[in-house]
């Protein structure tokens, strides 16, 4: 390049990898296999990121030392993890919606205000707790759980289930549910399918910031008719019914409650007249106050 606008300029050309057709027909695709869910630790001291070493699908939890320039493992992938055998319906729902194909560590939390570091890695359908750097465990009854958020002190976890939402102690006791009446198009504490798939709200509840009261969504679908996709892609046919509001048809009814953690009791919101609304957005500001965007 001899124009003025080079001169004085150092270009250097680098050769390229070849990509072959097996590059290109296997996931993840060349050139795609990057760090996700890049964040900090609670006490800033490190960067945590997931990330496959071996360049497939299967993802790692990894942290990053800021002040050392150590990388280190922090957890690799669950049992049952590597392989989409075993999901619920809906958590292979959750994956599509959500444009998800990688495996193993998929999601992590840290609570924000805990006394010691808390790291909750859901994976399998199950969930894994790391308290004060200790090696992770299975949390005790939470096989099923579905979007399980740690509260900020670290002391408890909430998940849904069944349609419902439940909430377990992190230093030991069984789950307790604090909702009810779900069934067959009516969940508890989910996302509906318009919030996921084109309001970018993938979930359903929300801590408060004390940890004594969780915000969640009523969603009412069973007047949404079922519609068939059909799956080709398997050794045999697979037919996935699920209830898809067509442009002009109903959507599903949302509700927002409050249930207070100690007894489970709900008090509704006020939205108004109409039903037919979208609920965009959810959040506890720091006072204590609940916002909800219509």
């Amino acid at each position: 390049d001899r124009s003025a606008a080079s001169r004085g300029k150092l270009f250097v050309t680098l050769p390229l990898e070849a990509i072959t057709l097996s590059d290109v027909a296997r996931m993840p695709r060349p050139g795609t296999v990057v760090p996700g869910r890049i964040g900090f630790t609670p006490d800033s001291a490190a960067v945590t990121y997931l990330f496959s070493d071996e360049g497939d699908l299967v993802r790692s939890l990894w942290r990053y030392d800021i002040t050392t320039g150590t990388r280190s493992m922090l957890a690799g992938p669950p049992p049952a993890s590597t392989t989409e055998d075993g999901l619920s319906r809906e958590e292979e729902l959750r994956r599509e919606r959500a444009r998800l194909r990688e495996l193993g560590v998929t999601d992590y939390q840290w609570a924000q205000d805990a006394a010691q570091p808390t790291l909750l890695v859901p994976g399998g359908g199950r969930l894994y707790l790391s308290v004060g750097g200790a090696p992770l465990r299975e949390l005790d009854g939470t096989q099923g759980a579905i979007d399980p958020r740690l509260s900020r002190d670290g002391t408890q976890v909430a998940f849904v289930r069944d349609g419902e939402l439940f909430v377990a102690p992190l230093l030991g006791g069984e789950p307790r549910q604090l909702t009810s009446g779900a069934e067959d198009g009516l969940t508890n504490g989910l996302a509906e399918f318009v919030a996921q798939e084109e309001l970018d709200r993938d979930h359903g509840f929300w801590w408060n910031p004390a940890g004594t009261h969780i915000a969640y969504i009523r969603a009412d679908s069973r007047h949404v008719p079922l519609y068939p996709s059909v799956h080709q892609g398997k050794a045999s046919v697979d037919i996935e019914y699920h209830r898809y509001p067509f442009a002009g048809a109903p959507n599903a009814y949302v509700q927002l409650g409050v249930v207070e953690v100690a007894t489970g009791e709900t008090t509704w919101m006020d939205l108004g007249a109409d039903r037919d609304i979208y609920i965009a957005r959810v959040g506890w500001r720091s006072d204590g106050l609940l916002t909800a965007q219509l």
